[in-house]
């Protein structure tokens, strides 16, 4: 089982191989999800004015990683 505590991952639509960098032209389409501990993940949701937190569990089964 692979481990992925103290990874981050930020999610967008947009992503500029050339300059290496992400963009977000639209509200509420990035956001960080960042793995905590063995189980417990937070995802950082990004909206234009507001900025949401949602945590849940992860776990891995075989080659595939659920989350809830």
């Amino acid at each position: 089982m692979p481990s992925i505590v103290g990874e981050v991952y930020f999610f967008t639509q947009n992503f500029d191989s050339i300059h290496c960098s992400v963009f977000s032209a639209c509200d509420c389409c990035s956001g960080h999800m960042i793995f905590l501990e063995d189980d417990d993940f937070m995802y950082v949701d990004y909206c234009v004015g507001d900025i949401s937190y949602h945590t849940g569990k992860y776990r891995f089964e075989k080659d595939s990683l659920f989350i809830k």
